[in-house]
């Protein structure tokens, strides 16, 4: 016989006095990455209200089920959420997600607020842009809070840009329908820019589990340039510092390509890459330490 995996109905009427679209089956919901982000079963409807301020209202309910046949044992989802945009003051978004599991067991209830604006200067020369998210999260038996913030910038026409993230959620937050972890703390940094001599870069970022009580911290600079539009060099420097109770662990790295494209059909490249890593235990009050050195150079 015929399997109905996945079926969806769209209609959209944006001629009516409150025009709306609607969907039934299979659709995609998402609010944000930290509160509702599915593959759904069910239905949504999004109303625009025509007003002085951009507006979007979405009601869904759906269930997390990848068949038809066995969605009866999928968790279920009911979501509300209310997006106002103004040319000035960027775009503000309320929403709340109720979910049960499979086993009519567990709800959660997860509130998110967010707000994102940009703003350009000296002509349209720059720009930069945010976003910012508080969530709270909570069950039968413990509550959760969450915060997330990112701001990007595109300077002299994007001949610059960098980017600062920072994100931080309880032991406790861990939405049903999220796809990021509790218990952690991240930071985010980058940084590049063209210029007549070559393009340079450079990243930083550093991740805290709470439960471990571990910490992870990498930085790279990297460089690179073309010359006589026929060689290519770039050269990338690393290091990663991971810091737990069970001992800690440090990589440096150095790597580098050339290219060289000889015509249209062939091109020799030449690559390098050298690795030191530093290993610190320490179990039962006894400490080791190894460092080993690694070097490969290809040439094709």
């Amino acid at each position: 016989g015929t399997r109905v995996s996945r079926a969806n109905l769209r209609y959209t009427d944006g001629v009516a006095e409150l025009p709306y679209v609607l969907e039934i089956g299979d659709f995609f919901a998402q609010h944000s990455s930290r509160s509702l982000r599915r593959n759904l079963k069910g239905a949504q409807i999004e109303f625009q209200p025509q007003t002085n301020i951009r507006q979007s209202i979405q009601l869904l309910v759906g269930i997390d089920s990848t068949e038809w046949d066995t969605a009866g044992d999928a968790s279920r989802y009911l979501a509300f959420s209310w997006l106002a945009e103004h040319d000035r003051l960027g775009g503000v978004t309320l929403g709340h997600v109720f979910s049960e599991d499979s086993d009519h067991d567990t709800e959660q209830r997860t509130t998110a607020v967010a707000w994102n604006n940009s703003i350009r200067f000296a002509d349209n020369l720059h720009q930069v842009e945010w976003e910012a998210e508080w969530l709270q999260h909570g069950n039968e038996r413990s509550d959760g809070n969450a915060v997330f913030g990112s701001v990007y910038g595109r300077l002299w026409h994007g001949k610059t840009r960098f980017q600062l993230g920072y994100e931080q959620n309880d032991n406790d937050f861990n939405p049903r329908g999220g796809v990021s972890n509790g218990g952690q703390r991240r930071w985010d940094a980058s940084l590049h820019q063209r210029s007549e001599i070559g393009n340079f870069g450079a990243s930083f970022n550093r991740l805290n589990l709470f439960a471990s009580r571990s910490e992870d911290t990498s930085m790279q600079i990297g460089y690179s340039r073309n010359f006589f539009q026929r060689l290519n060099v770039n050269i990338s420097i690393g290091k990663r510092d991971s810091n737990s109770p069970f001992g800690d662990n440090s990589n440096d790295n150095v790597s580098t390509n050339l290219n060289w494209s000889l015509n249209e059909h062939h091109a020799l490249q030449l690559s390098g890459s050298q690795s030191e890593d530093s290993l610190t235990s320490d179990f039962g009050g006894n400490v080791s330490r190894t460092n080993t050195e690694r070097r490969d150079v290809s040439l094709g």
